[in-house]
């Protein structure tokens, strides 16, 4: 019974420890830029549209899911 707890505390020490954590990434991100080339900036409205005229809307923030996840990223209906 201890050689089995003391394997799988083994186990998930390494795999916690062994994973780099996605959000803690650094200063690996690369910058989003606008259509002129300037970085985005927060608090800002931005329009995405499709690159071909009339295929469809661009994206927008929507309720898609359940309530347990904020909003997601969905492509619009209508531009």
């Amino acid at each position: 019974m201890e050689v089995t707890t003391l394997l799988i505390l083994s186990f998930l020490l390494l795999s916690f420890t062994s994973k780099p954590v996605p959000g803690l990434a650094g200063s690996s991100a690369a910058t989003v830029l606008d259509i002129s080339g300037k970085r985005l900036r927060k608090g800002v409205d931005y329009y995405i549209l499709p690159v071909i005229r009339g295929r469809g809307g661009g994206l927008k923030l929507a309720n898609a899911r359940n309530k347990t996840c904020p909003l997601d990223v969905v492509q619009d209906q209508f531009e």
